[in-house]
């Protein structure tokens, strides 16, 4: 299975006086096309490009998203009672 991304927010917020970056990944299941809407605040810094922000969002959501891979691993399966097994 993979795991595409799809930006679904990218913009400049203010954090309680903290200037981030809120950024918003749509990731879509190549499976059974399920979708994980995430999102992750990281600080700004000057001269750091949106390709920098973008990794450093994933990178703090690939937990909750690995996670998300896992919990739908066997939807869709189907149980054999007879051989006692997941198919599919």
């Amino acid at each position: 299975m993979s795991v595409s991304y799809k930006i679904d927010k990218f913009s400049e917020i203010d954090d309680g006086g903290t200037a981030k970056m809120l950024i918003g990944f749509q990731c879509k299941n190549s499976v059974d096309d399920s979708v994980l809407i995430i999102d992750k605040k990281v600080n700004v810094v000057a001269d750091k490009t949106d390709n920098a922000y973008t990794q450093e969002a994933l990178a703090a959501a690939q937990s909750e998203i690995d996670a998300w891979v896992l919990d739908g691993a066997n939807v869709g399966k189907t149980w054999n009672a007879d051989s006692n097994s997941l198919e599919g």
